[in-house]
């Protein structure tokens, strides 16, 4: 796993090969850094492309991307090509076309992962092998999930996690006073921290699916200066395959 210093040097050793001998000070390398955020934010917001990056709130350039290795590539030229106006310069033809190759690969992996199945239309029949329960109906039910995007969480049934809200942006100067968290049925809440400005928070989902996979949490903040900030958080609970014991 790459640390987001990796990705900013290798970013300055793309441009002393396209002919900028740039030897990046103290300043540069947190420019990079700041660059970086803004980028991989840009990713995963405007081109719905999650890759798992580490958003901090206070960035760290020692920090793991926690990004998988066949997007490092993708970042570092994309973020040497970001770098580049910095120095006054045109962005060499060669680095731009391999940014935009690379982009484009990252992004077509991460569209196919977010690839869903078309549900049955509410006027297609069952048939008669599907109507097993007591309360049968003719017709297919087309189960409601939460927006195809890179915001919504995902977790499987039967599994722990630990996810973070941040309300850096929200709060300015003041602080977190008090929060709650509340959640739909297929989650329970194991933990939460206010970590002032971040919210830490651990569920876990249920494996009863007649509550259907889309879940809310809802996290409401109070700050120090009487304002309230309430975020809804989509989750989608995926089902485990059974794997037969050998």
């Amino acid at each position: 796993m790459s640390t987001k210093a990796d990705i900013i040097n290798d970013a300055y050793d793309e441009l002393r090969i396209s002919g900028l001998t740039v030897s990046p000070s103290p300043s540069d390398l947190v420019n990079g850094l700041n660059r970086l955020e803004s980028m991989m934010a840009e990713f995963f917001t405007n081109w719905n492309m999650n890759m798992g990056y580490n958003f901090e709130s206070t960035p760290n350039i020692n920090s793991e991307t926690n990004v998988p290795i066949n997007f490092k590539q993708m970042m570092v030229y994309s973020l040497a090509v970001r770098l580049i106006p910095m120095f006054n310069k045109q962005v060499p033809i060669e680095l731009k076309q391999l940014a935009a190759t690379s982009f484009s690969s990252s992004q077509g992996i991460l569209a196919a992962q977010n690839l869903r199945e078309v549900q049955p239309s509410s006027r297609m029949p069952k048939g008669s092998g599907n109507r097993r329960n007591v309360y049968w109906r003719r017709f297919m039910e087309p189960v409601s999930l939460p927006p195809n995007e890179a915001a919504t969480n995902y977790i499987e049934e039967g599994e722990t996690q630990s996810y973070q809200e941040s309300f850096a942006a929200w709060l300015g100067s003041n602080t977190i006073s008090s929060y709650t968290i509340v959640i739909d049925p297929r989650l329970t809440v194991v933990s939460s921290t206010n970590s002032d400005p971040v919210i830490d928070y651990t569920l876990s989902a249920s494996t009863n699916s007649s509550y259907g996979p889309w879940q809310y949490v809802k996290i409401t903040v109070t700050d120090s200066a009487g304002r309230v900030e309430i975020r809804l958080i989509n989750f989608e609970i995926t089902e485990v395959p059974t794997v037969p014991e050998p």
